[in-house]
């Protein structure tokens, strides 16, 4: 159906997987292609997707701000990062109130994902003195938040 609306916008709304998911209806809209075939590296991308707007309703995913999909290829149980700098998203709506429906084992789980991200960012062999200084600032609201946000939302 998204191939056939080729719509000029797809807005990704929810946890990591469904803006994971947004990102490639964007570019089955702009191709002639599934999903599976892009995926899997049978088809070059299209260079240019329908525009994506990102509202992801946990925290910790980074999908709303990366050029990566990670998909599970059905044949195969394991997940399938694609990476395009054509899925990079146009812009990402960032509203706390949208986490606080999460339960509280949901919280810690995306709190404990943007943890590692922070970790990892900050021990990376790509590291520079910017992404070191926004490390060590997440890491900080991390451990001040992360009770609090189990507990309260």
């Amino acid at each position: 159906m998204i191939r056939t609306g080729r719509p000029s916008a797809v807005l990704g709304l929810g946890g990591g997987s469904a803006l994971d998911v947004a990102k490639m209806a964007a570019v089955v809209s702009a191709g002639d292609n599934s999903a599976e075939v892009y995926a899997l590296m049978h088809q070059p991308l299209p260079q240019k997707t329908a525009t994506l707007v990102m509202m992801p309703t946990t925290a910790g995913t980074g999908s709303e701000v990366s050029k990566v999909a990670v998909i599970v290829d059905p044949e195969n149980p394991f997940k399938k990062g694609v990476l395009s700098p054509y899925m990079f998203p146009y812009a990402a709506i960032l509203d706390p109130e949208l986490t606080r429906s999460m339960p509280p084992w949901l919280t810690a789980a995306t709190g404990m994902d943007a943890l590692t991200q922070l970790i990892e960012a900050f021990v990376s062999l790509k590291a520079n003195p910017l992404t070191d200084a926004l490390c060590r600032e997440g890491l900080v609201r991390c451990a001040r938040s992360s009770t609090r946000a189990y507990h309260a939302g």
